[in-house]
């Protein structure tokens, strides 16, 4: 099975295409069939993810997955300005990859957490290239009224691994 993959001259494939292969391989039970992906992504020989919207391809080529991160991170003229990433950019981000896989490549980039979408507006946020100076923000003051202290006691009947135990006794 591991050898008939990168007879496909493709760097992703749909799931169902390296089930096929699976098949012709003699692994003809689904769940055999995601087990040996998994192993072999376990391997690094090819990278699936099993959340909802990635478990439909699955990257035979490990180093493509690099290629598409850098498009992000290390283009010069990058459309990406002070750590913003608008989905108007990324046909010009990833020009050179399918526009169908778009959308999941974008979801693969917050896999890896190297970007994360903001809520009602059609931006990620890439963490890594946002500004090194702190915007400037005017705190509000607040009153001794609006202070709140709290105090939390923590009880253990053994002593926590986090305590290196021979300077305790």
């Amino acid at each position: 099975f591991e050898t008939l993959i990168p007879g496909c001259n493709e760097d992703i494939l749909q799931y169902n295409q390296v089930a096929d292969i699976a098949h012709n391989a003699g692994i003809f039970d689904e769940g055999e069939v995601l087990q040996s992906i998994q192993f072999l992504h376990d391997l690094g020989s090819l990278q699936y993810f099993s959340s909802e919207y990635l478990k439909n391809y699955v990257v035979i080529n490990p180093q493509w997955i690099i290629n598409v991160m850098a498009c992000i991170v290390s283009i010069r003229d990058s459309p990406v300005k002070n750590g913003r990433l608008f989905h108007s950019d990324i046909s010009t981000i990833w020009g050179d990859y399918d526009s169908h896989l778009h959308p999941w490549i974008l979801k693969l980039t917050e896999a890896f957490d190297l970007t994360f979408p903001v809520p009602d507006q059609n931006m990620n946020l890439v963490p890594c290239l946002l500004p090194e100076e702190e915007p400037e923000y005017a705190w509000e003051d607040v009153s001794e009224t609006e202070l709140r202290e709290m105090k939390v006691i923590y009880t253990f009947n053994y002593l926590p691994g986090m305590f290196y135990r021979p300077y305790t006794s």
